[in-house]
């Protein structure tokens, strides 16, 4: 899967889809020749409500962002996401670099994580 020209939202449903039909996440990691923990960043992107999906997609987040916020926030990630984008929410207060680099955090191994 390394070699082939997927952004990372479609290789984020590739997994989701694959993991649906029984697949186990670390069987994908290998048949993939990607890092478990790669996997498991691709398999929560794919799971993240549509809204912010469609956020990443349209390159307004990262996928690493979008993540990283819906692990955190869960149900309110969505408005957490568009208060960071308009910088007018009380989460937006943070800085939005802070928010930026504590995204490092998780593991992941595209360049292109700015959109799929």
């Amino acid at each position: 899967m390394s070699n082939l020209k997927l952004t990372t939202c479609e290789k984020a449903l590739f997994c989701k889809r694959l993991r649906d039909s029984g697949v186990s996440p670390q069987a994908i990691a290998e048949k993939a020749r990607l890092s478990r923990s790669h996997v498991s960043y691709l398999l929560s992107l794919a799971s993240a409500p549509e809204p912010i999906f469609t956020m990443v997609k349209d390159g307004q987040v990262s996928g690493q962002l979008a993540v990283k916020i819906v692990r955190q926030y869960g149900d309110k990630a969505h408005e957490v996401l568009l208060g960071l984008l308009s910088g007018q929410d009380d989460v937006a207060r943070l800085n939005r670099t802070e928010a930026l680099e504590k995204t490092t955090e998780s593991p992941v191994e595209d360049k292109e994580q700015g959109s799929c």
